[in-house]
């Protein structure tokens, strides 16, 4: 995975769109999208996030197409100290086999 850019916003939101279909099915996928997911990614919201620096996004790809992507929130805890929470991560079932 490499440092996403802001031009890859379109195809994080389109995946991001993939991971909550997906998941919404799975088991516990009704708690987690009422208590953990973000709100639906446009492609604005995705490019904010990619600038964000309390974010980190990344991505995935396939002979330079995206096909998977990462976010990662940072938090400062009490003692300053900080803490990286992988928030969204999604692979289009077709890369997961060849380790994206």
């Amino acid at each position: 995975m490499e440092p996403a850019r802001t031009d890859d916003a379109a195809a994080v939101a389109e995946l991001a769109a993939r991971a909550a279909a997906e998941l919404r099915h799975e088991r516990g996928g009704w708690l987690w999208e009422q208590r953990e997911a973000r709100d639906a990614l446009t492609p604005d919201t995705a490019a904010t996030l990619i600038a964000d620096e309390s974010t980190a996004m990344f991505v995935g790809t396939v002979d330079g197409v995206v096909v998977g992507f990462a976010a990662l929130d940072f938090e400062v805890l009490r003692d300053g100290s900080h803490l990286g929470r992988l928030r969204d991560i999604y692979v289009e079932p077709g890369a997961r086999s060849v380790g994206v």
